[in-house]
């Protein structure tokens, strides 16, 4: 069995994660689609996306970027 550090870090500090590399925070983007497609009537939730530095903060900002010019 490989360990999970010898596949290496994938976020690098100034190097924002895309395309393919991009992965595992599915259910990030989800809670954030689903309170933005959400009724105009119905008060949208408050998001603060936090954590400690080279976690994928970023990254998680940029794919949903790319996705909502997509729709």
């Amino acid at each position: 069995m490989t360990a999970i550090s010898d596949f290496g870090n994938p976020y690098q500090a100034g190097k924002p994660v895309q395309g393919g590399s991009f992965y595992g925070r599915k259910d990030i983007l989800d809670k954030i689609l689903n309170n933005l497609n959400r009724p105009r009537d119905v008060e949208p939730d408050i998001f603060v996306l936090h954590g400690p530095k080279r976690c994928g903060k970023t990254s998680v900002l940029l794919r949903l970027r790319d996705i909502l010019s997509k729709q």
